[in-house]
């Protein structure tokens, strides 16, 4: 395709300047990119993971100053503040033009929504500098609507601003037409080490990036690529000399014990992500597939770090789904790309410009429809509702002007409360035991209970208290799907009448238990 007519044609979009057309396109497609996040995180309240929980709670910590502490991330210092501390900026301005939590959090929302628009400009870039307009268009429009990039980014994961990081960094050092100048590198390149600081992981594909941009005897590209990645690393190592009291303490401490705890967490097979992949995307993996290849022509640096971010990830006996999110922008422009191409070989062999046009309105929509019809398939429903129970139970009782503790049980199920982030300052959160009497149950007049999912009943794990005995009233009660598993759990909220008297009550604490204990011996 590069080498013909129609590609030449494509490539009509001048190097530098920006048209009118391109500036109102670019808008347009990050406006709805804004508005699909937005309405995600506003409608569809979910937990995709614990992990962003815990980065909420430090973030609540250092803005309100209350929030669980998990045991070996910030109790040991395994991770970097960078993150939670970032998020921290935009919940503190959230709180300037209102009350926590809601402005905290609107806060955090917009700067997900900031974060969420690097891999949709960088591929309207990327398909503009490959296939012209079209290529922009249909490049920027997929970014901004495959259901797996709205999924991960509408959540505060690490794995999404490494990914974003990453995305920013590799258009940079390798926008995929001309050479950019050896500042661009050495920024890309800072980028990209800010991608490795946060996710430790993929610094091979980084790595291997910055060999493959580097070229061969070019030795002031690497001095700008490796300056720039150094410039990072460096930083993130300053920073933990700040926060931890030693330079690298995170890395180190985060290596270590991943090292002893990865596989308690879960083993997996080396085929997982490929499943997980083939799962999401069904038979139209195919056209996903043959798409990013076809891109990969004109933009093979990009098929490299997403393939080697896969390997890696690979070899790690333990594996989640999140992992490889940073992988998902890179196939995904590639497929964008490539499917612009596609579209203009047909249309030249036709040789008819109805069919053109046809086929430039009818390619983004076909992605469009495909995203939508995946994202509310059967294996994908569980993304949009899990854990939402944790998350409106707590928001209930933030409503509660008279509310004045929360009870968690079984308490050694904190990592699926909600934690403080949806509370306002001021309602503590307590354990409530694990036995058929809960710990001082005076001492917080809500309680959210769990019941765990059962593969053997088929239903939610019966609980060993009555609440409604210790003169609790159910107020709701939400069961969804965990995962692609489709097993339910259940979680209720329930309220008392009365005061909380809290001199007995245990403060609810992430432990670590005897098994990690055991792990890091």
């Amino acid at each position: 395709m590069g080498y013909s007519v129609a590609g030449r044609r494509l490539n009509e979009s001048p190097p530098e300047a920006f048209l009118r057309r391109d500036w109102v396109a670019l808008l347009l497609i990050c406006l709805l990119a804004v508005a699909i996040r937005a309405s995600v995180m506003t409608l569809l309240p979910s937990i995709l993971h614990p992990d962003e929980v815990e980065w909420l709670e430090q973030t609540n910590r250092l803005v309100n100053h209350q929030g669980l502490t998990p045991f070996w991330d910030f109790q040991l210092g395994a991770r970097s503040w960078l993150w939670p501390g970032l998020l921290a900026v935009f919940m503190g301005l959230g709180e300037l033009f209102g009350s926590p939590p809601s402005a905290g959090l609107a806060g955090v929302a917009v700067l997900l929504c900031i974060i969420s628009l690097a891999p949709v400009i960088c591929g309207f870039l990327w398909g503009r500098n490959i296939a012209g307009f079209p290529g922009a268009v249909i490049t920027g429009l997929l970014n901004a609507v495959w259901f797996e990039l709205v999924y991960f980014y509408a959540h505060p994961l690490s794995e999404s601003f490494a990914g974003a990081s990453l995305v920013t960094g590799l258009y940079l050092a390798y926008p995929g037409r001309g050479v950019p100048s050896e500042r661009r590198m050495f920024i890309g390149a800072a980028m990209m080490g800010l991608a490795g600081v946060v996710r430790p992981q993929i610094l091979p594909a980084v790595a291997v990036a910055i060999i493959a941009i580097g070229g061969i005897r070019k030795p002031a590209h690497y001095l700008a690529l490796l300056g720039g990645l150094a410039v990072a690393i460096v930083l993130s190592g300053l920073l933990d000399w700040i926060t931890w009291g030693w330079p690298f303490h995170a890395t180190i401490m985060y290596v270590y014990y991943q090292s002893k705890v990865s596989s308690a967490a879960g083993l997996n097979p080396f085929y997982s992500y490929f499943g997980w992949e083939w799962v999401s995307w069904g038979l139209f993996g195919v056209v996903i597939v043959l798409s990013a290849l076809y891109g990969a022509l004109r933009l093979p640096v990009l098929l490299v770090v997403a393939a080697t971010i896969f390997v890696i990830h690979s070899v790690v006996p333990h594996k989640e789904y999140r992992y490889i999110s940073p992988a998902l922008p890179l196939i995904v422009a590639l497929a964008g790309v490539g499917s612009t191409m596609a579209a203009d070989w047909l249309a030249d062999r036709l040789g008819r410009p109805q069919v053109r046009r046809a086929l430039m309105v009818a390619v983004p929509l076909i992605w469009t429809i495909a995203s939508l019809t995946l994202a509310a398939s059967p294996n994908r429903i569980w993304f949009w509702v899990r854990s939402r129970g944790s998350i409106l139970a707590m928001r209930a009782v933030d409503a509660d002007n008279k509310a004045c503790g929360v009870g968690v049980y079984p308490g050694d199920m904190w990592w699926r409360a909600d934690g403080y982030v949806n509370l306002r300052p001021g309602i503590p959160l307590y354990d409530a035991g694990d036995a058929a009497t809960p710990i001082a149950p005076d001492a917080y007049d809500y309680v959210l209970s769990f019941q765990q999912r059962s593969k053997e009943l088929g239903s939610p794990v019966d609980l060993p208290v009555d609440f409604a005995s210790l003169g609790y009233q159910q107020v709701q009660c939400w069961t969804d799907p965990y995962d692609r598993a489709m097993l339910m759990e259940r979680t209720c909220l329930w309220r008392r009448p009365g005061t909380c008297d809290s001199a007995s009550a245990k403060p609810l604490t992430p432990d670590p238990g005897e098994a990690f204990e055991e792990l890091t011996r």
